[in-house]
């Protein structure tokens, strides 16, 4: 370990190939929330966009993560579970679960 708080870094139960994702914007704030967007390149044209969210839930924070195809709105694939999961008391720690959702599903 690295760091105290290395034991709490999400670790994939399986090996995981590169699947394509590439961050495409730092973590900002948006309208009181954490947002940080992902693409997907293929044949040098963007076929999909991913954005993960942190946002302020009943006193603690959350993460989603939103899928969007050419024109279509945007449809969450991914979200934070509080029951069997963590509880994020800041931002800093629901991000490494964001990012590791965003780019592996």
């Amino acid at each position: 370990m690295n760091t105290l708080t290395d034991y709490r870094k999400p670790r994939p139960h399986y090996g995981l190939a590169d699947a394509g994702w590439r961050a495409r914007t730092p973590w900002e704030v948006v309208e009181g929330r954490f947002q940080r967007r992902y693409i997907i390149r293929r044949k040098y044209a963007a076929s999909r966009w991913r954005k993960a969210e942190i946002f302020r839930h009943a006193g603690v924070w959350s993460w989603r993560v939103l899928e969007r195809t050419g024109g279509d709105p945007w449809r969450e694939i991914a979200r934070a579970s509080r029951i069997g999961g963590h509880t994020h008391f800041t931002a800093q720690s629901a991000m490494p679960y964001a990012e590791l959702a965003a780019v592996t599903r």
